[in-house]
């Protein structure tokens, strides 16, 4: 949910909160999940891939050096 962080109330036109794992769209600020991108004709400022709060906390290995 990371991509959400100051987000409060999810997407701009469906007032829905994305799924881990499906793409959000940033226009300005306002944020436009999947479903509704195709109802707006300007170009998105950016994207993100809605991560679990888990995501950057999960253990990895590493190569010994």
């Amino acid at each position: 949910m990371r991509a959400l962080k100051g987000t409060a109330e999810g997407c701009e036109g469906c007032h829905r909160t994305p799924l881990m794992g499906e793409t959000v769209y940033f226009y300005a600020e306002r944020m436009v999940c999947e479903l509704c991108r195709p109802l707006r004709d300007d170009t998105p400022t950016r994207s993100e891939v809605v991560h679990s709060a888990e995501h950057e906390l999960t253990v990895r290995r590493r190569i010994a050096a």
